[in-house]
């Protein structure tokens, strides 16, 4: 018997096997665009969740895909794989954390100050025995998982931010550090989750797209320094 899909449908299956052939190809920007489109259609998807939560820890950017396995757990609370996927690397996240504040106080306690842009003195957060979803799932009723695959990352040229382990949003005072990701540039020279971005070199940066553009005319491994605003105090940040 022939099974007939409607265009919408068709539609959608190949914008997944889209976003897995990027995955595969180490694209993983674009995967995560091609995802987001995925789930506009299908926001009740748990699948389509679920790998974009593999694609963002390809990105190391393990808070986000947290919250996109509980997303898909809640979505689908049979499905134990999303619940424990979930559980593990909250417990993770919870003990990086841990370790983290407890590195940072110790080095407070040494009279110096991490602020100073002499960068991360705690541990880098290793989830290398935690959640690490392979390429993008399908359904293995009818092709079977694919074997856990984790490839190279953006570049410097496709994405200068993500390229140096910063995931960050425009805001009204400038860029907005959303994330650090592990084992990055960005932690080791001392940046966190909230700061503020307004300026390169003494340049005011307005948006994500103007910060991208200043540092794509920089050489790779460039260092230049950030102004960054951090509760309410201006600090300097030799990148």
């Amino acid at each position: 018997m022939v099974k007939h899909f409607d265009s919408q449908e068709f539609e959608l299956r190949k914008l997944a096997q889209n976003a897995a052939q990027e995955f595969q190809a180490g694209q993983y920007v674009s995967a995560i665009d091609l995802y987001k489109q995925l789930e506009k259609e299908k926001p009740s998807d748990p699948l389509t969740k679920y790998n974009m939560a593999t694609t963002y820890m390809a990105l190391n950017q393990p808070v986000t895909a947290l919250d996109y396995l509980k997303q898909a757990a809640k979505l689908d609370p049979n499905d134990v794989k999303y619940k424990e996927a979930a559980k593990k690397l909250e417990l993770s996240l919870k003990k990086v954390d841990a370790e983290k504040q407890a590195a940072e106080k110790a080095w407070e306690q040494t009279g110096s100050s991490q602020w100073s842009g002499a960068g991360n003195r705690g541990k880098q957060a290793n989830y290398s025995n935690t959640l690490q979803p392979g390429a993008p799932q399908r359904d293995s009723k009818k092709n079977g998982a694919d074997k856990p695959k984790l490839e190279e990352g953006p570049t410097f040229e496709s994405d200068p931010l993500l390229f140096y382990g910063l995931h960050a949003k425009s805001s009204k005072e400038g860029v907005k550090v959303i994330e650090v990701a592990s084992n990055s540039r960005a932690l080791q020279v001392g940046l966190k989750t909230d700061d503020v971005i307004v300026a390169v070199d003494g340049a005011v940066i307005k948006n994500t797209g103007q910060l991208k553009d200043t540092i794509l005319h920089k050489a790779q491994g460039q260092r230049f320094q950030l102004t960054v605003e951090r509760n309410r105090k201006v600090g300097q940040i030799l990148f």
